[in-house]
């Protein structure tokens, strides 16, 4: 089982933090938008259970993608399951889904440009850090890594020294949907 473990950041001031990344070795390697449509179960509370039910599209393709419940800590981590769907299908897909009692929530717009960083702890290899312009909420940077559940522990200590070695210190525990739902119902109220 993979699981996803990051910390999201509220970013103040994103040309220093872009500079920052070069500095520690990061390398820019990808700059896409992406929307997410986020989907509402027939039966059950998905934000009670803390789960996210969505479908990505952006230039790459489309992704069908559930987020199980946070694990309890200051770094969120989760189970991510995610499937390929062809262009081809996209249609009955969503077809199939609404037949199904499913219901599009609301739509997350971003532009994301992701890094890869040295990892700041004693292994090899990189970290992702995702810089996000997100429509109706400002900017965020995402420092995550995708590991098997036994790494978790280890991967949770690494995801933090590097959201800290790169200044991050305006934590955002809450998801892009969680926010832009509760913006929505207080515009509504």
């Amino acid at each position: 089982m993979s699981l996803e473990v990051e910390q999201k950041f509220h970013v103040t001031d994103r040309p220093a933090l872009e500079r920052t990344l070069v500095a520690v070795g990061a390398v820019q390697t990808a700059s896409i938008d992406q929307q997410d449509i986020y989907l509402v179960h027939p039966s059950r509370d998905m934000a009670a259970t803390d789960e996210a039910f969505r479908i990505r599209t952006d230039s790459n393709g489309t992704l069908l993608c559930y987020k199980g419940p946070r694990k309890p800590g200051p770094v969120k981590i989760r189970e991510e399951i995610e499937i390929l769907v062809p262009d081809e299908d996209l249609e009955n897909l969503r077809r199939m889904l609404a037949q199904l009692g499913f219901c599009e929530r609301a739509t997350v717009k971003k532009h994301r440009v992701t890094w890869q960083m040295p990892r700041p702890d004693s292994q090899s290899g990189t970290i992702t850090v995702a810089l996000d312009t997100v429509e109706q909420l400002g900017e965020f940077a995402e420092v995550e890594l995708v590991v098997d559940e036994n790494e978790a522990d280890q991967a949770s200590q690494t995801v933090t020294l590097a959201g800290a070695s790169l200044g991050l210190d305006r934590l955002e525990p809450r998801s892009y949907i969680a926010m832009l739902v509760k913006k929505i119902d207080r515009s509504k109220a």
